[in-house]
């Protein structure tokens, strides 16, 4: 209905010609409102969408309380391991990984309220990049001391 066909059949006449015109823009207008139909259909009213955002953020939250309770279980298990063996990392890896899982769920929950501007979404990531900072820096003196390098020599 959108096209007039390959050529082998076509009208002759003027008013053949004028018909065929016709029935390529009604077709073209009928597939139009099929798909704006469609798109209406798909489409969420206002109360369809609150009501998504809303299950979206309750599923993150329950998704950040399971990392929560990951987060705390490991820095336990790496606190026991520490006193255990101070120079055991294995634990301080884990509890790193379910940290950083935790921080990426904290973000999309953040991201789920858009009551954030730019500006305060770049602060933040700065932050959060400083605090990523000091904890490698700690970590690694922490390291340094445990196989017997200076702090001085290291900051040099």
């Amino acid at each position: 209905m959108t096209t007039v066909g390959y050529g082998d059949f076509f009208p002759k006449s003027n008013i053949g010609r004028f018909v065929g015109i016709l029935i390529a823009f009604w077709g073209v207008a009928f597939v139009s409102l099929f798909v704006v139909t469609l798109t209406n259909l798909l489409l969420f009213e206002n109360g369809e969408e609150k009501s998504f955002i809303l299950l979206q953020r309750l599923k993150s939250k329950d998704a950040l309380k399971k990392e929560a309770v990951n987060v705390i279980t490991a820095a336990y298990r790496s606190k026991i391991a520490k006193r255990e063996n101070p120079n055991n990392i294995t634990a301080l890896r884990n509890f790193r990984g379910y940290l950083l899982k935790f921080q990426a769920i904290s973000r999309s929950i953040r991201g789920n309220y858009e009551t954030e501007t730019d500006a305060d979404r770049i602060k933040r990531d700065l932050e959060d990049l400083r605090e990523d900072v000091d904890f490698i820096k700690e970590n690694l003196i922490q390291i340094c001391k445990s196989i017997g390098i200076e702090e001085k020599e290291f900051e040099d």
